[in-house]
């Protein structure tokens, strides 16, 4: 017995609807393309309003900042942080990403900030976790 797939079904399309593509074009309102690139991590503060995860290595840390204490600010909603000594809170670099930054492009950053090949760097300028 042959079987036929299910057809997806497709957005009803009217006459004032607009349809962007590549969807992570559209906006920055849905963020769990950033929550499931963090899903494994280790759930830091999670208070309301803000969330802070933590790389399993402890070298990166990801920050959703949207009602931080000093109050909001929309040029810095998502702060991904590299730390050489995770006990220190002296950072090696931080990145910032504002409201309008599409979740893909950050959660984008953050696989390529947490890739185990990483890239190619004096063994001076890499966090511990990578040192040989």
């Amino acid at each position: 017995m042959d079987t036929v797939p299910a057809e997806a079904p497709q957005p009803v399309v009217g006459p004032h609807t607009r349809v962007t593509v590549p969807v992570w074009l559209a906006g920055a309102c849905d963020t769990r393309p950033v929550f499931d690139a963090v899903d494994a991590w280790e759930v830091l503060d999670d208070t309301p309003g803000h969330v802070v995860v933590e790389h399993p290595d402890r070298g990166v840390r990801v920050a959703f900042l949207p009602e931080r204490p000093g109050g909001y600010r929309p040029d810095a909603v998502w702060e991904v942080t590299a730390y050489a000594d995770p006990d220190d809170e002296r950072h090696l670099w931080k990145a910032v990403f504002g409201a309008a930054t599409p979740p893909e492009a950050v959660a984008a950053f953050i696989a390529a900030a947490t890739d185990p090949a990483g890239a190619v760097r004096h063994p001076d300028e890499l966090p511990h976790r990578t040192r040989r």
